[in-house]
């Protein structure tokens, strides 16, 4: 690890009870791959999640990769969105959303090559790429129905609307990838 950086309410001295947790990890570009690879089993070992990680397709693409994992934390669900980040876009990134730097380690300036760099890229944009499966399915819903209960015990119902939105579109998915994946009634185009 080469940076460790936090975001969100957090950093800026907003949170409440019911804030989630936004966390940055960069590492050194030729261990992100890895990283992302252990990430759940990580995850579940040290902090124990309850689900794997959710691949974040709410915030923008910052030079990383987004995941949203749910802890149990006093009888509640508290959720952390991890964003990894090679330790080459660490400077774009705090350009861009100003997270507050909690830690920084040896050698977290040191040059990385550009072939390190692309392949590192390429890991990054076919992992963004890989189509939703039924387990991640499941997972989005169960983080999009933990925001939804926090949207609305804020009384943040315009919110709450836009989630429950996303979160019966993701029932559909669920239901069209797990029962009828390749029916032309629901668009698919090689049917």
């Amino acid at each position: 690890m080469t940076h460790l950086l936090v975001r969100g309410s957090l950093a800026t001295g907003t949170a409440d009870r019911l804030s989630d947790v936004d966390m940055v990890v960069a590492v050194h570009d030729d261990r992100l791959p890895a990283l992302m690879d252990g990430l759940d089993t990580l995850m579940s070992t040290a902090f124990g999640t309850l689900l794997p990680g959710w691949r974040e397709t709410i915030v923008g693409n910052l030079g990383g990769a987004g995941f949203v994992y749910l802890l149990p934390h006093d009888g509640h669900l508290l959720q952390l969105d991890l964003y990894l980040c090679p330790a080459t876009a660490v400077g774009a990134l705090r350009r861009r959303i100003g997270p507050r730097l909690l830690w920084q380690g040896h050698g977290a300036d040191d040059t990385i090559d550009a072939d390190t760099c692309r392949r590192t890229a390429q890991h990054l944009a076919r992992a963004a790429q890989a189509p939703a499966n039924c387990e991640h399915l499941l997972v989005q819903a169960m983080v999009l129905h933990a925001m939804l209960r926090k949207r609305l015990a804020r009384s943040q119902h315009y919110i709450a609307y836009g989630l429950l939105h996303d979160l019966n579109s993701t029932c559909r998915d669920v239901i069209r990838t797990a029962l009828v994946p390749h029916s032309r009634h629901h668009g698919c185009a090689t049917c």
